[in-house]
């Protein structure tokens, strides 16, 4: 798992901050933390909930500190600048937005911004051309929402699913609570993991839709994912290719 983990961080460092990367579901009591060395302010948690992941570190072989977005009660408003379309604003569902605080350039800090949900923004009208991203419309934008706030939170405090959103986790979270199925078989939901004798109803809690279906010759049918096949007959899992 720490091989795995120093990996992602490779990647993930090498790549833009990002508003999300995955969620991590809070499974135990735990405290989150203003910063990944467990000083400062810090605020415990009882709630079995899953929040959006803005990054990952190893501090060492014994401990991975998780970065979350934790909504806050409190409503802020404010203004700065988006370069996403209406399209694009459309397509998040009320995710989260960079908003930059001031017009970037060549010369900004590219990580002094904001992260608003989409529904929360109001633009303007106003679009300008930034000097340095020629290729790029920022558009100025009002804002009144709930500002998430980032907090830092221990690996053994829950299950960090990169493939899955706060909001899909949260949601099949609801559903294990509904359909009562043991702890051990909702552990391994909440983690992903599928095995022979999982009827259709866990696989897709635990994957997901898959991205197709098809009935083999021999009358199984087969739903394939962007890294597994699973095989059913008779409606229970026999094979996982």
């Amino acid at each position: 798992m720490k091989i795995v983990l120093c990996i992602l961080v490779a990647l993930l460092s090498a790549l833009p901050v990002q508003a999300e990367m995955g969620s991590f579901i809070i499974l135990k009591s735990a405290y989150f933390y203003a910063d990944k060395d467990a000083n400062g302010p810090k605020i415990l948690t009882r709630s079995r909930e899953a929040y959006p992941v803005l990054g990952l570190e190893v501090i060492n072989k014994e401990k991975t500190m998780f970065q979350i977005l934790v909504p806050s009660k409190r409503v802020t408003t404010g203004s700065g600048f988006i370069v996403e379309s209406d399209q694009e604003l459309e397509e998040k569902k009320g995710g989260l937005v960079k908003v930059y605080v001031e017009m970037p350039d060549s010369g900004s800090d590219l990580t002094h911004y904001q992260l608003v949900p989409s529904v929360g923004l109001l633009t303007t009208g106003q679009t300008e051309k930034a000097k340095g991203f020629p290729h790029l419309n920022f558009r100025a934008v009002n804002f009144k929402a709930q500002l998430p706030k980032p907090y830092w939170v221990d690996e053994w405090a829950g299950v960090y699913r990169p493939d899955k959103d706060a909001d899909w986790l949260n949601r099949t979270n609801e559903e294990l609570i509904r359909q009562n199925f043991s702890a051990k078989l909702t552990d391994k939901i909440i983690q992903g993991q599928v095995e022979t004798g999982f009827n259709e109803l866990q696989v897709k809690l635990a994957l997901g839709e898959p991205v197709k279906t098809e009935t083999l010759e021999t009358g199984a049918i087969q739903w394939a994912y962007q890294d597994k096949k699973v095989i059913f007959e008779q409606g229970k899992v026999v094979r996982i290719l």
